[in-house]
């Protein structure tokens, strides 16, 4: 039931109120025939294909997206597709949209460095039957040392490292380095993982251009098991074939990095 007419005059307060919500009512209204009016035609609010369709016509005119694909050619003459949704791919089309409204800039085009050609790790596989090499490793205090470097800088990524049992492993290790490395071979490969790091950590530059540490880095990737030997110690494996991924990421080595990590999720 309304009031009264005399009652809103006897209330000019509420005359007022009334008032600012008749009008913002009739904003609304407005605004929604002038948002219905600018819809394409055959636009359902509630479908959520439509909807998706909107997303991906927006998605197409990002200046940073290119509607022709855009590839990377290798040394070797092979091409490599670079997808829309690459960081990698967004650098360089940031850089090329760059140039291309500052011509005056006279950028040379940003390096590739497709994979491998930043650095390339070479190793040689250790048969499961061989003893792995234990010589030219530092001492206790400087293996822990390395070890809280690594924690510090890999943050939130440490939790592929289970530190209790990493540490009891390691003390283990410098009393029978032979022998802890014939029994634990791969926590021995999370060990030199571990060495590779730290020292990448540690020395910002190298003279010869190549990673510090990798040749701690190149033993574990010869001990890391083939397929048929993942089942002996799958955790250990798994948290091994982590830090080869990690490690194979940082230096530029992306096919390697994931095929490892294809390894680890075989294992799960």
């Amino acid at each position: 039931m309304g009031l009264p007419a005399e009652e809103y005059e006897a209330h000019p307060s509420k005359t007022i109120h009334l008032r600012e919500l008749l009008t913002r009512s009739g904003s609304r209204q407005s605004f929604q025939t002038s948002v219905s009016s600018n819809l394409p035609r055959g636009h359902d609010q509630g479908d959520p294909d439509v909807e998706q369709d909107g997303n991906r016509s927006q998605f197409s005119r990002n200046p940073l997206v290119d509607r022709d694909p855009s590839f990377a050619q290798t040394p070797d003459g092979r091409y490599w597709y670079m997808g829309p949704t690459s960081s990698w791919s967004f650098c360089r089309r940031v850089l090329r949209l760059i140039g291309r409204h500052v011509p005056e800039s006279n950028c040379a085009p940003a390096p590739w460095h497709l994979d491998g050609t930043a650095f390339k790790l070479h190793w040689r596989p250790v048969p499961p039957d061989d003893v792995p090499d234990v010589t030219n490793l530092p001492p206790l205090d400087y293996a822990l040392f390395l070890f809280n470097t690594v924690k510090f800088y890999f943050g939130f990524l440490s939790f592929m490292i289970d530190e209790g049992l990493y540490l009891q492993e390691l003390h283990e290790f410098y009393k029978d380095p032979g022998a802890k490395a014939a029994t634990s071979r791969y926590w021995y490969t999370q060990y030199l993982l571990v060495l590779a790091f730290g020292k990448a950590f540690l020395t910002h530059k190298n003279p010869s251009g190549v990673p510090p540490g990798y040749q701690y880095a190149a033993r574990a990737m010869a001990l890391l098991p083939d397929l048929s030997g993942m089942h002996k110690d799958p955790l250990t494996c798994i948290q091994a074939l982590s830090l080869a991924a990690v490690y194979l990421q940082s230096i530029d080595m992306r096919r390697a990095a994931f095929q490892h990590v294809s390894c680890k999720t075989s294992v799960l």
